[in-house]
């Protein structure tokens, strides 16, 4: 006479957590990645504004500013990056950098990783080697 066992095997236990364990292992950096492109995107976002309140800024004083309070800004602080504009640079060239976002490192899956974007007067986007595996 066999008796009605309910219940699972070790065995079956230890596979469905080895299971587990794959399917999270591949889909936690894809998440990582994905969260990273969203904050990626903000920064951008921030960027343009700053380029076009300095390109503001440069049609009436003939220089960039290095000092976001002397722009016409209206974004409250990132959480995710430190946006700073540059100042000085030459006006004519297009190709100068007019604002700057650093990764700081609050959720960062860099770690203590920093990375920059920077943006020209001409709206190009320059991100460092660890930026731009998420642009």
């Amino acid at each position: 006479m066999q008796k009605n066992k309910k219940g699972f095997t070790l065995l079956e236990l230890i596979i469905v957590v080895i299971v587990i364990g794959i399917l999270a292992s591949i889909a936690l950096p894809r998440y990582i990645r994905v969260a990273e492109k969203g904050r990626v995107a903000e920064a951008k976002s921030l960027l343009g504004e700053i380029k076009s309140s300095q390109l503001r800024y440069s049609a009436e004083r003939g220089v960039f500013t290095g000092t976001l309070a002397n722009l016409d800004l209206n974004f409250q602080t990132p959480k995710y990056f430190v946006i700073t504009a540059i100042g000085g640079g030459n006006t004519s060239n297009e190709s100068a950098f007019v604002g700057t976002a650093t990764r700081n490192t609050v959720d960062n899956p860099l770690g203590s990783t920093a990375y920059v974007i920077n943006i020209s007067q001409n709206g190009n986007f320059s991100p460092d080697a660890n930026a731009a595996a998420f642009m």
